[in-house]
């Protein structure tokens, strides 16, 4: 049998090789004997050959996977009719007991050895065994990309809310490229963090981010303790590694309210389970918040969501440039005494 697996969306095209190597596996005690990868990028047909004519060792299969071969063989490339018209001539003579796969990039249409591939696909379509299988694997647009999130969520066993589908992709395609891996890693990323509820637009603000959850607790630990010097190295590394600084905000303000919501319940006496289980995040980040929350004084707390208010009106207005908003913010949160500490009111005119 040989697969033929090419096109822009290599991250699919590996999951069927995966697949592939998955069943081999479950099914062959000796398929780390039975497996072969080969460098296409370099390999001569006659390394190809040598792999997937051995014999199967205590099995009825080999599983030979040859990535990056076909591309050069593209019309265009350097030597390429010569090595299409070789590996054309071995592949009319491939063992049935050796599964051959070759995992591409895009193939121009002209390529001599997808052509060939695609004419044995057909002829052979009603045999017994069809001895070729052709693919093609094709990125989805930008357009599409929600909806193969939503698809890619399903067959995870989790959901995604369409405008968090929206934004993910937004957030996934600000370069105007769409990497299907980093995709697929975000979206698993999401999964577990909504556990079982759907994935929500705010899920997607709060962790699609080049700052991590566990940054935003050092940072939330630096300001309970009051350690002006660590919180700002550590907002100046968010902002050099492409945070933005609303988004910043954002994600400051919403584990501040987290806190202050668990602040408040503890305060009230609501057992430390119950404080847990209504947060609205998974338990582990939940127990995080939750030894934040004991940390900080209700008047810190109150102050830095007042603090953060005006931060973000002095930068939507323009009063104030945004990475200065947020040192004054670390600065003045920072300095408060706790005995001291209440919200600053508006003066009156």
């Amino acid at each position: 049998m040989i697969y033929v697996l090419f096109g822009s969306d290599e991250f699919s095209s590996g999951e069927i090789v995966r697949g592939l190597r998955r069943r081999m596996v479950e099914n062959d005690p000796a398929a780390e004997l039975n497996t072969n990868d080969v460098d296409g990028r370099r390999a001569t047909v006659g390394s190809v050959q040598a792999a997937a004519d051995a014999m199967p060792f205590m099995s009825e299969r080999r599983l030979v996977v040859v990535s990056g071969m076909l591309v050069r063989c593209n019309p265009q490339a350097k030597g390429g009719k010569n090595l299409s018209q070789a590996l054309i001539d071995y592949l009319e003579n491939v063992p049935p007991t050796t599964r051959l796969v070759f995992h591409d990039g895009p193939l121009t249409p002209r390529n001599p050895v997808l052509l060939w591939a695609e004419g044995e696909a057909r002829n052979r379509r009603r045999a017994p065994e069809q001895r070729v299988i052709v693919r093609r694997f094709d990125a989805p647009k930008g357009g599409m990309l929600p909806g193969w999130l939503a698809k890619r969520a399903a067959a995870s066993g989790g959901s995604i809310e369409t405008r968090a589908a929206i934004a993910l992709a937004d957030a996934l395609t600000r370069d105007g490229e769409v990497n299907l891996r980093r995709a697929d890693s975000e979206l698993e990323k999401l999964l577990t963090y909504a556990a079982s509820r759907p994935v929500t637009a705010d899920d997607v603000e709060y962790l699609v981010t080049p700052v991590s959850i566990e940054s935003v607790f050092r940072f939330s630990d630096a300001l309970a303790m009051r350690d002006g010097p660590t919180a700002s190295i550590l907002l100046h590394k968010f902002l050099e590694e492409g945070e933005h600084p609303l988004r910043m905000l954002g994600l400051v303000s919403r584990q501040l309210r987290l806190i202050t919501r668990a602040k408040l319940s503890l305060e009230s006496g609501t057992p430390e389970f119950d404080v847990k289980a209504a947060l609205p995040v998974p338990p582990f980040v939940a127990q995080k918040v939750l030894n934040q929350a004991r940390r900080y004084d209700i008047r810190i707390l109150e102050i830095a969501l007042h603090r953060l208010v005006e931060a973000e009106t002095a930068i939507k207005t323009g009063r104030m440039e945004a990475s200065a908003a947020l040192d004054l913010f670390v600065a003045e949160l920072c300095a408060t005494s706790p005995r001291l500490a209440t919200p600053r009111t508006r003066r009156s005119h």
